[in-house]
């Protein structure tokens, strides 16, 4: 959650995006919580003194120290060193990722097939080299775009969980490579982009930023889980009503992908939590690929790149940027003249009436007769059973005439 490697990290994104790179001193009230002391580590190992032959060592995987142990230099007994170490029975090959943030204690995470191999009878020497500051910081990364109006599309993503990768890094990847892009474009919509460590960065950026955001963001995102090539997820807002609800729903339909629908009250679990509680109320939800908890790899070793593909990355990139794109071109319409406009004169319509030639314009003709100023895009395609491309294209052609 704090220390050098989130500020690495950040400081490693900032090749890619010019993200600012800011801080909250620890010990600071938000909300109903605080900022934790700002932790470090920089070694950790355990010595079977028998063979004096390192067993564990952090330097080796990130995962095999739980977050935020306090510092330790002892020598243990195995019934003593035990106690203190954390294995999966049912996945003999995956080191466990296990944190304790807010009890101070001490532990060390392995394969239970590594586990299985220790001496009983021999010592331990048990070292984890790490400290507190409560002196310290928080540390996030935020960048803003901004677009013809004021209003936002917000993402979000979290920097805090180590080397694994669908449930850690391809969000920040994607979120990432989403403001690239749009760093290029001319943007109709003000973008702003978050990369915290997770619950308690979350909480710390709406501590500063709630006011500003409730007036102006209008869609937001969630990104977390988003690298592999399984079953898509969607994972509504709190009360599954916001616009970037009905802009979900209509992009997975309108690209014909098949996907789960999760539950608020049964699968949250991500930063969605803080962005849609009672009070906050941002309009947040989150696509997945297979979502946190979901899949068998989740927080332990085996998270890594045989289950995050490049392609899984490339659509899920693609997915955000066809939702962005179908926020950016919604809009109601209004038809400026009484009854039905004359289409012909215009080179809308048919100079010859023929049996089909209701059909051949059936689409454009119904368009116009939505456009009343209630009815946006996405609901003109519902309810027409249209393509957004479609729809887009006689909307387009519908403005060139001067008719809407």
């Amino acid at each position: 959650m704090t220390g050098a490697g989130v500020e690495e990290t950040l400081k490693y994104i900032q090749n890619y995006i010019p993200i600012q790179i800011k801080q909250v001193k620890s010990g600071t009230n938000v909300f109903d919580w605080k900022v934790p002391e700002e932790w470090n580590i920089y070694d950790a190992y355990i010595i079977d003194i028998n063979t004096n032959k390192k067993i564990i060592d952090f330097n080796k995987h990130n995962l095999h120290v739980m977050g935020y142990s306090i510092p330790v230099n002892e020598i243990l007994t195995y019934d003593e060193l035990s106690q203190n170490l954390y294995y999966l029975k049912d996945q003999p090959n995956a080191i466990p990722y296990i944190t304790s943030y807010y009890k101070k204690r001490w532990g060390f995470c392995l394969s239970y097939n590594d586990f299985l191999t220790l001496n009983k009878e021999s010592k331990f020497k048990v070292v984890i080299d790490s400290e507190f500051n409560e002196n310290g910081n928080l540390t996030y990364g935020e960048l803003i775009i901004k677009g013809k109006v004021d209003e936002e599309i917000f993402f979000s993503s979290y920097i805090c969980h180590p080397q694994m990768v669908n449930n850690e890094l391809s969000g920040p990847s994607v979120l990432t490579a989403l403001a690239e892009y749009y760093l290029s474009k001319e943007n109709y919509y003000s973008k702003r982009f978050v990369l915290v460590p997770e619950t308690i960065g979350a909480l710390v950026y709406l501590n500063s930023n709630l006011a500003e955001m409730k007036s102006k963001v209008k869609a937001g995102f969630n990104i977390s889980c988003v690298g592999d090539e399984k079953m898509w997820g969607y994972l509504p807002s709190r009360n599954g009503k916001t616009l970037t609800d009905k802009l979900v729903k209509f992009v997975l339909k309108d690209q014909n992908i098949n996907y789960k629908k999760f539950c608020w009250y049964e699968d949250r679990g991500s930063d969605e939590r803080q962005y849609c509680m009672p009070g906050i109320d941002l309009p947040v939800v989150s696509v997945t690929r297979s979502k946190w908890g979901e899949f068998k790899e989740y927080h332990t070793s085996l998270d890594n790149f045989d289950l995050v593909t490049k392609n899984g990355l490339d659509q899920s990139f693609d997915f955000y940027l066809k939702c962005i794109n179908v926020l950016e071109e919604n809009r109601k319409y209004t038809l400026k003249v009484l009854g039905e406009p004359q289409l012909g004169k215009r080179g809308l319509y048919p100079n010859i009436s023929e049996k089909d030639t209701w059909m051949k314009v059936k689409n454009l003709c119904n368009v116009i007769s939505m456009c009343d100023g209630k009815n946006d895009i996405i609901d003109i395609c519902e309810f027409l059973n249209i393509s957004f491309d479609e729809c887009l294209e006689i909307v387009y052609r519908l403005k060139k005439n001067s008719l809407i």
